[in-house]
C-alpha cells in the first residue's frame, strides 16, 4: 500500500521560493541544499527524515515550502495521507498564521498531520496543544531539536500505514469514488441537460432534490459492487491498537477505550447531520426546553409538497423518550405486565439488531442507541403505539408546493438534532406500522401444540 506525505516547511525554499508542489524527484537531488554536509544546521533532523522517506518504497514524497501554497491548490492536487507541518516561517513569519492555515489544513482536506518545528516558545506551544487536544485523532506534535525526533516520526508514519484504517484504505477508497462517478457520466453523456430534466422530471427548484438523490443512489450501487479486500494482517492490525504502545497516539486519538470507540463508529453507520433546510421522514428533533424527542414518519414525497394539502398540513412521528431519564409510568411498559408477580420482561440480551425489541411484548418499544448531540450522546426510546401527529399551518409567504422546512419545526418548539440512515430507517418504520396494524393468527389449543411438538420431534431426531 503506497501512501503520499506532504512536507510543508520553509526549509524547502533552500530548493524552490515558487508556488509550486514539489515531486520527490525535485526534493531528492536538491536534499543537500536543505542541511548541507559541511555546514551546522539545526535542520539536519529533517534532512535523516527526507532521506528516509525517499527510500521507503511505499512512500512517496511531496513538498511546499509554504502551507499557503498548500491551501490554494486543494483540489488540484494529489491526495496527502500524511502532512508534516512545520510551525515557525522565518523570515516571513508576518506573511504566514501557522494557527489559520492548519485549521484550514485540517477542515479541507483528510490527512494525518504531524507537527514538525524547531519553534519552542510557551505562546505557540500552547496553541498546538490546544488544536491537538481538539482534533487529537489525526494531529500530533513532535520537536525537531529533541534528539532522535526524526526516526520517532518515522516509526509514528509507519505504525499509521500499518494499523490505521482510513490510511490503509484511502486510496482503495478514493479510486472506487472516482469510477463510480465515472460510470454514471458515461452512462448519462448521451442527453443533453434540457432532455434529461425533461425524462427525469426535474426541471424546476421543487424536483431539484430528486436528481441529488437519483445521482446518489447510483453512486451507492457503484461503490457496493467495488472489489474490496482486507489484508490477511488487517485483523491484527487493528487488535493490536489496544495492545501496542507506540500505535497509541494519533492514529487511535490516544485512547484505547474500545467502549467509546464502538459507540461513535455505530453512530457514524447509523445516523448522520443533513445540513440543508428540508424536513425528512428519519429526522430526529428534540423538543426544546424538554426531554421530549420525536422521529419524523411522513414520507418524503409528501414532505416535499407539504403545502399543497397532500398531506393536509399534518405530519406523523413517533414519540421518543430519554433511556437515562424514563419516568416511572414509561418504565412500567417495559417491565412489567398487569400480574404484579409476573417477572421482568425486559430482554437486552436480544437485543441484536435496531428492529429486535427490547422486551417479551407484542408492542415492545425500539432502542436508538447513542445519539450524539452536542458533545455527548443518548439513546432513545421508542414506542410503535405512540404514534402522533402535528398539524402545521402554511404560512402565507410559502408558495403553495413549498417542502415543509426545519424552521416551521423550530417554530412549533423543535429543534433538528440528527437523521437515521438507510438502512435501519425503512426497516424501523416497516416494523412500526407492522406493530401499529398488528398480525397474526389464532393461537393453537393446547392439546395441539403437544401434536406439533411431537411431529416435529419425530421430524427432526434420529
Amino acid at each position: 500500500m503506497n501512501i503520499n506525505v506532504c512536507l510543508i516547511d520553509d526549509a524547502l525554499i533552500r530548493i524552490s521560493k515558487k508556488e509550486e508542489l514539489l515531486c520527490e524527484f525535485q526534493i531528492k537531488n536538491d536534499i543537500e541544499k536543505i542541511a548541507p554536509d559541511d555546514v551546522e544546521d539545526n535542520e539536519i533532523n529533517l534532512k535523516y527524515f527526507i532521506s528516509s522517506m525517499i527510500k521507503d518504497d511505499e512512500i512517496t514524497l511531496f513538498g511546499y515550502s509554504n502551507p499557503t501554497f498548500y491551501i490554494n491548490n486543494i483540489g488540484n492536487q494529489p491526495f496527502f495521507d500524511v502532512v508534516i507541518y512545520d510551525w515557525d516561517y522565518q523570515p516571513t513569519a508576518s506573511t504566514v498564521n501557522p494557527e489559520k492555515e492548519l485549521n484550514n489544513l485540517i477542515e479541507n482536506s483528510y490527512c494525518f498531520v504531524y507537527v514538525y518545528t524547531l519553534m519552542e516558545d510557551k505562546e505557540n506551544t500552547e496553541k498546538i496543544n490546544k488544536i491537538k487536544d481538539r482534533l487529537s485523532n489525526r494531529i500530533d506534535y513532535l520537536k525537531k531539536s529533541e534528539e532522535n525526533s526524526s526516526n520517532v516520526l518515522i516509526d509514528k508514519i509507519n505504525n499509521l500505514k500499518k494499523s490505521n484504517f482510513s490510511a490503509k484504505f484511502a486510496n482503495e477508497f478514493r479510486i472506487n469514488a472516482f469510477k463510480s462517478i465515472e460510470k454514471i457520466l458515461i452512462a448519462l453523456s448521451s442527453l443533453d441537460i434540457k432532455k434529461f430534466h425533461e425524462i427525469m422530471g426535474t426541471n424546476n427548484e421543487e424536483r431539484k432534490r430528486d436528481l441529488l438523490e437519483f445521482i446518489g443512489e447510483k453512486f451507492k450501487n457503484n461503490i457496493m459492487e467495488m472489489q474490496f479486500t482486507i489484508p490477511n494482517d488487517t485483523a491484527q492490525d487493528i487488535r493490536s491498537l489496544e495492545t501496542d504502545e507506540s500505535s497509541k497516539n494519533i492514529q487511535s486519538g490516544e485512547t484505547n477505550d474500545k467502549q467509546s470507540s464502538t459507540k461513535e463508529i455505530w453512530h457514524y453507520r447509523m445516523y448522520h447531520k443533513i445540513n440543508d433546510e428540508l424536513v425528512r421522514k428519519g429526522d430526529i428533533y428534540k423538543k426544546d426546553e424538554k426531554n421530549e424527542y420525536i422521529l419524523i414518519t411522513t414520507p418524503n414525497c409528501q414532505l416535499v409538497r407539504y403545502h399543497e394539502n397532500k398531506t393536509f398540513g399534518i405530519i406523523n412521528y413517533c414519540v421518543l423518550f430519554d433511556a437515562s431519564s424514563l419516568e416511572e409510568k414509561v418504565k412500567e411498559l417495559v417491565y412489567h405486565n398487569n400480574d404484579a408477580k409476573a417477572k421482568n420482561t425486559c430482554k437486552p440480551e436480544n437485543v441484536y439488531s435496531l428492529i429486535k425489541p427490547i422486551a417479551n411484548k407484542e408492542s415492545s418499544p425500539f432502542l436508538l442507541p447513542f445519539v450524539l448531540i452536542e458533545n455527548d450522546d443518548i439513546s432513545l426510546i421508542l414506542f410503535p403505539k405512540m404514534y402522533s401527529y402535528k398539524e402545521i399551518q402554511c404560512k402565507k409567504n410559502n408558495a403553495p408546493s413549498e417542502y415543509l422546512k426545519k424552521e416551521e419545526m423550530k417554530e412549533l418548539g423543535y429543534s433538528y438534532i440528527t437523521s437515521l440512515n438507510e438502512p435501519f430507517l425503512s426497516e424501523l418504520i416497516k416494523e412500526i406500522y407492522n406493530k401499529l396494524q398488528g398480525n397474526g393468527v389464532p393461537d393453537y389449543t393446547e392439546d395441539f401444540r403437544i401434536e406439533i411438538e411431537n411431529l416435529l420431534r419425530n421430524c427432526f431426531t434420529s
